[in-house]
């Protein structure tokens, strides 16, 4: 084997350790994981997005979107990111960014099952709430 395939082998199992750790609810062990794949390959987009998803689940989504970026700015294409940004975002409220990154993924592969699965809710909520914008401003309209 030669080195730089043990290397990543190495990059992998730390990742996939990091993951457990995570679905473990231990996501603090995971990040200081993914920390040391990163010190030694600081564009591990695997690891990037990881250690986003860990940082999402902590609630830091401005950071986790900082990860996400980052792996966009090398490949503005890769699904991963784009889907777990846009899980972040839509934990910020912002459904309408959310939904693009949704439909970047979507642009290039229509039946990615994850994009459309995380989509549609969005999309609903997204309905709903201009519906009732509109009926309130009916109402108000009437009350006047």
């Amino acid at each position: 084997m030669t080195r730089a395939r043990k290397g990543s082998d190495d990059a992998n199992a730390l990742v996939q350790k990091g993951v457990s750790l995570v679905y473990q609810g231990k996501p603090d062990e995971a990040i200081a994981l993914f920390d040391r794949v990163l010190a030694k390959d600081p564009d591990d987009a695997n690891a990037l997005v990881k250690k986003g998803v860990s940082l999402g689940y902590q609630g830091k989504h401005d950071e986790a979107i900082a990860l996400f970026d980052r792996v966009l700015a090398k490949d503005p294409d890769d699904a991963n990111a784009l889907i777990k940004k846009g899980v972040s975002l839509g934990y910020q409220g912002k459904r309408d960014e959310a939904i693009a990154c949704y439909d970047r993924v979507l642009a290039k592969d229509p039946e990615d099952v994850d994009a459309l699965v995380k989509k549609v809710p969005l999309r609903i909520i997204k309905a709903s709430t201009t519906r009732r914008l509109l009926a309130m401003t009916a109402c108000s309209q009437r009350i006047r």
